[in-house]
């Protein structure tokens, strides 16, 4: 298994580990946002694949720079495959994002997971990571009518 940084061509591959945290997304408005992530420098995206080139993985970060506070990294999507949940894949994604907070002179990592899952807090928090608010959101316009 090897992680890598993403590309436009893995946005197939990437459809059903989105499916798998709930956000069913065709491969016409999937590679969209994937070109836009891979063009701005504060994102990356990296991707774990299988020996036989099976997508296991996916992890998403934003650099943000709040005019309150120092520079933050955003864990802003992570998925491991359920075939290998449990094998340490979610924990080396993790760490990549992180060496890439670091490097980007961040100060701090920060994610959200919605209420509902609950394993994935207790990994989180095995991870040494602390709940410190909540998150609150408001949709702006209805689903058929998103950009991508």
């Amino acid at each position: 298994m090897r992680i890598r940084l993403s590309t436009t061509e893995d946005a197939a591959r990437l459809v059903p580990l989105l499916d798998q945290l709930g956000y069913s997304n065709p491969v016409a408005a999937l590679t969209p946002r994937l070109e836009r992530l891979l063009s701005h420098p504060e994102y990356a995206v990296w991707v774990a694949e299988g020996d036989d080139g099976t997508m296991l993985g996916l992890a998403v970060g934003h650099m943000v720079f709040p005019i309150e506070d120092q520079p933050a990294a955003y864990l802003t999507a992570l998925v491991v495959d359920v075939t290998v949940q449990g094998t340490g894949l979610g924990r080396r994604l993790v760490d990549v994002f992180e060496s890439w907070a670091s490097g980007n002179a961040a100060a701090r990592t920060v994610l959200t997971s919605a209420t509902h899952r609950t394993a994935a807090h207790a990994f989180y928090s095995h991870l040494g990571y602390e709940q410190t608010g909540q998150r609150f959101s408001k949709r702006l316009i209805g689903p058929s009518n998103s950009c991508s």
